[in-house]
This record gives C-alpha cells, structure tokens and sequence, in this order.
C-alpha cells in the first residue's frame, strides 16, 4: 500500500508504541481498534476479530 508506519499510525489515531504492541502481541486486537482499522482500510472488523481467536 505504500503506507508508513508513522502514516498508519495517524490514519489510526493510535501511538506508535500502541501500533508496536498489537504487530508485536504484546496486546490483544481490541474491539476499538478493530473498528479503527475497519474505518481506515476497509477490512471486516468481524474477521479480523476471527482471525485473533
């Protein structure tokens, strides 16, 4: 996609540490932020959620 980090980070509205934490699972995929990336790329919330169980 020819996205950033950083870019990923604002499009998100998240923290770069928070961002680091969820690629890393250090933290679990919340339902806010599933929503978040629902919103900015247009994949399925539900299979993301899916995907995490």
């Amino acid at each position: 996609m020819g996205l950033t980090i950083t870019k990923a980070d604002s499009i998100l509205g998240v923290s770069r540490q928070a961002h680091s934490d969820l690629d890393s699972q250090n933290s679990a995929l919340s339902l806010e932020m599933a929503l978040r990336i629902e919103k900015a790329f247009g994949v399925s919330m539900d299979m993301l959620l899916r995907m995490q169980a």
